[in-house]
């Protein structure tokens, strides 16, 4: 089991890993981390909600708990409790970050794109910051 602190020790390192990426000019790189950072995060708050001291390491320890076994970004902020809280303050945020899927690594994000990717990393951010606020 992954403890939900270390869940949320790798999602803020994914996330600072996403930002030195964009200094570095490395924008796809940085979107695909900045993803994970944000399922990492809302998975943490997914084993809050549910009253998980962590999350399962494979589907074998936790086989009620198929549904955290996901990338899909929307069915996790759902488990968190949060979608409507969320979605009612940080629309604008959520609207970048949900764009995000595993297979943004095949794509080739470039320079002009640059904005963009640097609003996403902003965006994940404060996202990450209303699912650690205590509700």
């Amino acid at each position: 089991m992954i403890s939900t602190g270390k869940l949320a020790v790798l999602a803020s390192e994914r996330l600072a890993d996403a930002k030195a990426l964009v200094g570095a000019g490395r924008y796809g790189g940085a979107l695909y981390l900045c993803g994970y950072a944000a399922e990492l995060a809302l998975k943490a708050r997914v084993c809050e909600n549910l009253g998980l001291d962590g999350l399962p390491e494979n589907a074998g320890e936790f086989s009620l708990y198929k549904m955290l076994f996901t990338h899909d970004l929307t069915v996790l902020l759902q488990l968190t409790g949060l979608a409507k809280t969320i979605k009612r303050d940080h629309i604008v945020e959520w609207s970048l970050v949900v764009e995000w899927t595993p297979s943004i690594r095949y794509k080739i994000i470039t320079q002009e794109q640059f904005e963009k990717t640097k609003e996403t990393i902003e965006a994940t951010e404060r996202i990450m910051e209303a699912l650690c606020r205590k509700s």
